[in-house]
């Protein structure tokens, strides 16, 4: 498995409107992402693809040091969710529209209000699959987490159990 600056050094290899790099990251984006992503403030954030049309990053792809993290609101598919690195080196990515499906587990980007196209976020999440030794092998135990739309809560059940939403 490829440490940190591995994957950051990758991650600089690629460059979007809609795309940023560790201390490149606005602060307003940076806040908005705290708010609306299931990412705690002691993440390291290494680079971030901006889903939305007039940048507010309330949506979108967050790369950190332990995993991926997503956020979609209601244009495509509401989802919020992690999954580890360990996991998304062992997942198929699918491409259906604007939407890139990380196997078959929910986990979803759309990506129709970024800038950073299919023709870039593909290679770079290919890319990235191969730096972290994808193969075809499952993994033992799965940290994919998923939150509820309705209150945010980390579940991966079929119902929300703090507020009874449907996830």
């Amino acid at each position: 498995m490829a440490n940190t600056q591995e994957i950051l050094n990758l991650l600089q290899t690629y460059s979007s409107d809609s795309y940023h790099i560790q201390d490149s990251i606005p602060n307003r984006k940076l806040n908005n992402i705290y708010k609306n992503f299931p990412i705690d403030r002691a993440e390291i954030i290494l680079a971030t693809v901006d889903g939305t049309v007039f940048g507010s990053h309330k949506n979108g792809l967050v790369f950190g040091e332990q995993g991926i993290y997503a956020n979609n609101d209601f244009t495509g598919g509401s989802f919020s969710g992690f999954m580890s690195y360990s996991d998304f080196s062992q997942v198929q990515l699918r491409l259906e529209g604007h939407s890139i499906f990380f196997g078959d587990h929910g986990f979803q980007f759309c990506f129709a209000g970024s800038m950073m196209k299919d023709d870039k976020l593909m290679p770079l999440l290919t890319d990235l699959q191969k730096l972290l030794g994808k193969n075809d092998q499952p993994t033992q135990a799965s940290q994919t987490h998923f939150g509820c739309p309705g209150c945010g809560a980390p579940n991966q059940r079929n119902q929300c159990e703090y507020c009874g939403g449907k996830l």
